[in-house]
């Protein structure tokens, strides 16, 4: 199979998978609490990296080193950890289609944290593709009322976004490392699922859970929290055509939102299709213009 096809092949599986996951959420948050799907996804997920890890012998070629250890250490705590005790928490408190919809301005977010962080430039037209994708998350939190701004879920909402904003400080976190990207993730995972494991016994009751509940949790840990990062570096890793891969992500959402309706039976929202053609658009038009100005220099 040329690499092209991989890339393709690849990419595919980790946009399906990642549709999936906020139908996941919910079903399994009928029947487990966040501390719950939280310990059990994660260690799920640590274990599957882990796996790939040996077989890969990716160990071999990694310095265990105090600076590697201490990063994985900070990284872990920010992902899985906060990013998805948050994210789980605001499925909880919103419909699925809302939830995925927000998390989703994460890389307006990251744009913006780097202009503060990273020292990166900034113009007018950076500010106009947030202020796009802003105004998109306004439709979503309004639902549809953007002129009263009387927001259905502030909690939801602002733990939604919140859940977008530590995505991204894990992002650029991830990028000051020289690591390999699965040895680090399965790191981070392993010190991640240690805070988990320590949040759960504090508070939540330990269980029994029906078997469809751990399978629930089983598979957000695998199609979510971890090896579809690995497959969708693995379609970069082997196209020709970064932007062409890279594109592809914005099928996702949309996917999402047809399962959503289809499985969850949730009646989707103008403002919600509305409000999320907003996100994807000015996280289109900075990519544009972003890669334009690249081009020019």
């Amino acid at each position: 199979m040329r690499n092209q096809t991989k890339a393709f092949v690849f990419a595919a599986l980790a946009i399906c998978f990642w549709s999936t996951v906020a139908t996941a959420f919910k079903l399994t948050l009928q029947s487990v609490s966040v501390p719950e799907l939280l310990f059990y996804s994660s260690s799920a997920s640590t274990l599957a990296l882990w796996i790939v890890v040996f077989i890969g012998r990716t160990q071999n070629r990694v310095p265990f080193d105090k600076r590697f250890l201490t990063r994985s250490v900070i990284l872990g705590g920010i992902n899985p950890f906060l990013y998805y005790l948050v994210l789980f928490h605001s499925y909880s408190l919103l419909p699925a289609q809302e939830a995925q919809a927000l998390n989703y301005t994460w890389p307006i977010v990251l744009v913006l944290m780097s202009v503060v962080f990273l020292k990166q430039r900034a113009d007018r037209t950076t500010f106009l593709a947030m202020s796009i994708s802003f105004f998109g998350v306004i439709v979503i939190g309004t639902r549809g009322d953007v002129f009263t701004l009387r927001v259905s879920s502030p909690l939801g909402d602002t733990l939604a976004l919140g859940s977008a904003f530590l995505w991204s400080v894990y992002w650029i976190g991830n990028l000051r490392s020289d690591t390999n990207p699965v040895m680090q993730m399965a790191m981070n995972f392993f010190f991640g699922t240690l805070f988990i494991a320590a949040y759960y016994f504090l508070f939540c009751d330990f269980r029994i859970l029906a078997m469809k509940d751990y399978l629930g949790c089983a598979y957000v840990g695998f199609f979510e929290m971890g090896m579809t990062f690995l497959l969708w570096h693995a379609a970069l890793r082997n196209t020709r055509n970064t932007a062409v891969i890279s594109n592809l992500v914005y099928v996702s959402p949309f996917l999402s939102l047809l399962l959503i309706n289809i499985v969850l039976d949730e009646e989707i929202q103008v403002s919600t299709v509305i409000g999320l053609q907003l996100i994807v658009s000015g996280i289109v038009l900075h990519q544009v213009l972003d890669r334009r100005k690249t081009l020019r220099s």
